[in-house]
């Protein structure tokens, strides 16, 4: 096996998908690469706040809405930044999402989607924790979806660092 960085042609491209990230092309993968090591951060930071939330947090919202209305004040500002942090990660999944796809490799895009799919099963269950008051079963749900974000974009960044030969 080669010691040569995994390559590949784009259609209409004269530079190969791993080359030097300094190279202008449709993509970018060391844009992507950004935001891959920036969804890992925030999701180890999302656990850490949902761990503190089982932790401390006594009182919950009926809904998520509640919690960004008139009456957010009166939550914990560790819910609160679970929540912001949550929705934040949602929106940076489905860019991940986007890009992977505008770099036309199959694994970056379903590593994507998976993390986008896990990042979903937890904001799902994070709606029924909110809505049932605190059930520890939703809880978990959550943490399983965390890991499972984690574990893909991981993938995504090990198959990055193949891409780049680095």
């Amino acid at each position: 096996m080669s010691s040569q960085p995994i390559e590949r042609e784009r259609k209409g491209s004269a530079a190969p998908l791993g080359t030097s990230p300094s190279r202008p092309r449709e993509g970018r993968p060391d844009r992507f690469n950004m935001l891959v090591n920036a969804l890992l951060g925030l999701i180890g930071l999302e656990f850490l706040t949902g761990i503190g939330v089982n932790l401390e947090v006594t009182s919950f919202p009926s809904s998520l809405g509640v919690l960004f209305g008139p009456s957010a004040a009166s939550y914990s500002p560790l819910l609160l930044a679970h929540a912001a942090l949550g929705i934040i990660l949602g929106i940076l999944a489905l860019v991940t999402v986007v890009l992977a796809s505008r770099l036309q490799d199959r694994v970056l895009l379903l590593g994507s989607v998976s993390g986008l799919g896990s990042v979903l099963l937890a904001a799902i269950a994070g709606a029924g924790f909110l809505g049932s008051g605190g059930v520890a079963t939703y809880s978990f749900v959550m943490a399983v979806g965390f890991l499972g974000a984690f574990w893909s974009y991981f993938r995504v960044r090990v198959r990055l660092s193949a891409l780049e030969g680095t």
